[in-house]
């Protein structure tokens, strides 16, 4: 049973980029400004601001009164402009209550008045906000309909800000949708303008949706790779509250490895920092993914404990999208403890709020949830009946993770009920969707050439800071020891001198000074050996993150190989050796096995078995790990891409690929690897 957290948090990303969000005067300097307006432009538009301002303060009330003011004031005026922005306003305050119908009715009232006047810049915000309800709601086809009209009518008018706001939502749409390739592809395209226009925060807000794409890819290095880059933006521009959601995401990202430590770690400092800004919403928000690393610790009490506090922040908050999530994350911990009275409690908690709001992704949701109590209590009309709703939901939206969770519960259901029939054919279509949705993983290389450019062009950057600095460092060395040798030279000299004049004492003196002074000059040495230790120490614990990374986690193993552990010492801060492991469905056509091969072996063969591998390659260190990285490269190709399942025949294919790899170079490279490889056939 999925969570929500990720849904919440783009739409979070995306209600702070609207213009009708973005606080420009106080109150008060607004109520003053009001006092003294006449009816007049002036007038209205002071009337919106206040109508923006306590939007921004959640006060709906006077949100809505004073667009209501600013509508009926630019109507006597025949303020068309004032008009529009008064319907937008209305819609705003509307659509953050979750009161999407009426949103929607004003939005489509202030396009009207836009297309009027010709305003295509309104035009274009319009379709822009009509997308977003539409997609709140899980209309995906409505929603990509007016991101890709707003689209148009940007480019048209050389609006950059608006493009890389329309790309980003598009590729939020496609997120939802399960297809995360065309995702990763519409933010790499409002990335791309962001740096054009110099839009950091944009920047920050694309690499954080690009990284939450490769989160639920599956690939959690580049989901990792991608937060840093966002985190790393947001810091120097000193957005607290961005680097708070990269916490929050990062602690995910690791909860998904099994890497619990990490994960709570990474969720203290979001809640640490949400604490300073005294921001509730996004409290709530961790203590959500504090409930959820908690029940993958199986710690049911405190998952329990976290996910009532967050809905109790969105209760006095009036959000009703977390209020959905926070009774669906309830009752998935009573699911899990066996609790099916509970667990249907709070879904149907849930699947009211979510009918209220019309929000079919929630709705289909919540529709499996109770399907798979259901199936639980054996209640198979009932688990048919809200099984078979929410896969119908599933293929209106298009989302390829959710249709693919559905079909997985309806053949679990059939299970129960004995009809082994529908229950292979059910399993058949969920190994399907599973399978398109991992293929599409391969894809995401099209679109990270882009990605790759910028952060080499990062590191030639550094390298020839770096340089520069050591260059200084070198002349500052060079200059040091003429000095040194001259002031020898003159020692010597007065030494010479001195024997003749001095008696024995003085000439003790004279040679403990000089000691002294060669002592301070190796200390000084010292420490320019440490520091320039520390730098490169630095730099390779930050490759030890990323190497990290990219070997199979051990709830992955643990999956696979259930009575195993894994034993992994590096000599180094970063290693040679590394570990693999693979899980292949022998049905799936594309994976090969020789003629060699026994028949009845064959025949006896389960349709699944589990590739793992212990690797040594040559060399350690860094070294060693990027020879890794390479060798890793070529057994995933092996399997995934040549689709060998033999052990003789992926290590000739490895031995191909990496010799391949190192052909590349005019240099001579010996480097490669041992490896024993096992393909083990659970029985």
């Amino acid at each position: 049973m999925k969570k929500h957290l990720p849904f919440l948090l783009i739409i979070i990303c995306i209600l702070c980029n609207l213009p009708s969000h973005a606080q420009s005067r106080t109150i008060d300097s607004l109520l003053t400004i009001l006092k003294s307006a006449k009816a007049d432009t002036l007038k209205v538009n002071t009337l919106n601001q206040l109508s923006a301002e306590y939007d921004n303060n959640a006060d709906y009330t006077n949100a809505l009164k004073y667009a209501t003011n600013a509508l009926l004031a630019a109507t006597e005026n025949n303020y068309k402009k004032g008009i529009a922005t008064a319907y937008d306003y209305l819609g705003n305050a509307y659509s953050d209550q979750g009161k999407y119908k009426e949103a929607l009715t004003n939005y489509y009232l202030s396009l009207k008045i836009s297309k009027e006047t010709g305003n295509k810049q309104g035009i274009a915000y319009s379709y822009n906000t009509i997308g977003l309800i539409y997609m709140y709601q899980g209309d995906n086809y409505n929603a990509l309909k007016n991101y890709f009209l707003a689209l148009k009518l940007n480019m048209e008018i050389g609006n950059k800000k608006g493009v890389t706001k329309n790309y980003n939502n598009i590729g939020i749409v496609y997120f939802y949708q399960g297809d995360y390739t065309k995702a990763i592809t519409y933010c790499f395209e409002s990335l791309k303008i962001a740096k054009e226009i110099g839009e950091k925060k944009v920047m920050a807000n694309d690499y954080r949706d690009i990284g939450n794409c490769y989160w639920r890819l599956g690939d959690y290095s580049d989901a990792l790779t991608n937060q840093l880059a966002s985190q790393k933006i947001n810091e120097e521009i000193g957005d607290k509250n961005g680097i708070a959601e990269n916490y929050k995401d990062i602690g995910l990202i690791y909860y998904e490895q099994g890497n619990f430590d990490e994960a709570l770690e990474n969720e203290n400092n979001a809640l640490k920092i949400n604490n300073e800004l005294k921001d509730t919403n996004a409290i709530a928000k961790v203590y959500t993914n504090f409930g959820i690393i908690y029940e993958g610790q199986r710690n049911y009490p405190k998952a329990l404990k976290s996910h009532l506090a967050s809905l109790n922040i969105s209760e006095k908050l009036g959000d009703k999208n977390g209020i959905i999530s926070n009774y669906t994350n309830i009752g998935t911990v009573y699911y899990e403890q066996g609790d099916y009275s509970n667990a249907l409690k709070n879904y149907f908690e849930s699947l009211k709020i979510a009918e209220e709001l019309n929000g079919k992704e929630e709705i289909g949701n919540t529709y499996n949830n109770i399907g798979r109590v259901y199936t639980k209590q054996k209640k198979i009309k009932e688990g048919y009946e809200y099984l078979n709703k929410a896969l119908a939901i599933s293929k209106e939206t298009g989302r390829k993770n959710r249709i693919q969770e559905n079909y997985e519960a309806l053949a679990l259901l059939d299970s129960v009920d004995g009809n082994w029939k529908d229950a292979y054919n059910h399993h058949k279509l969920f190994l399907l969707y599973r399978d398109s949705l991992i293929n599409e993983k391969n894809t995401k290389k099209l679109v990270q050439s882009q990605m790759q450019y910028d952060f080499e062009k990062k590191e030639a950057t550094t390298k020839a800071e770096q340089d520069r600095k050591n260059t200084i460092a070198k002349e500052e060395k060079q200059r040091q020891r003429i000095i040194t040798i001259a002031v020898s030279i003159g020692l010597i000299i007065v030494l010479i001198f001195s024997v003749l004049l001095l008696k024995r004492f003085r000439i003790t003196i004279k040679q403990k000074r000089v000691i002294e002074m060669q002592k301070k000059m190796v200390e000084k040495q010292k420490e320019l050996v440490e520091e320039k230790n520390k730098q490169v120490t630095d730099s390779i614990t930050y490759a030890k993150r990323i190497q990290t990374a990219i070997l199979p986690s051990e709830r992955i193993v643990k999956d696979a190989l259930e009575n195993s552990f894994i034993l992994y010492i590096p000599k180094d801060i970063v290693a040679g050796d590394f570990y693999w492991i693979e899980k292949v469905q022998i049905s799936d056509s594309k994976f090969q096995i020789s003629n060699s091969a026994n028949q009845s072996e064959i025949s006896n063969l389960k349709s699944e078995i589990v590739l793992f591998a212990a690797c040594d390659c040559t060399g350690h260190g860094v070294s060693g790990a990027m020879v890794s990285v390479v060798c890793n490269n070529a057994l995933n190709r092996a399997v995934r891409e040549f689709g060998l399942i033999e052990p003789a025949l992926i290590l000739n294919k490895v031995a191909e690929i990496v010799i391949e790899s190192f052909a590349k170079s005019e240099a001579e490279i010996m480097d490669g690897m041992d490896a024993s490889l096992c393909a083990y056939n659970p029985v």
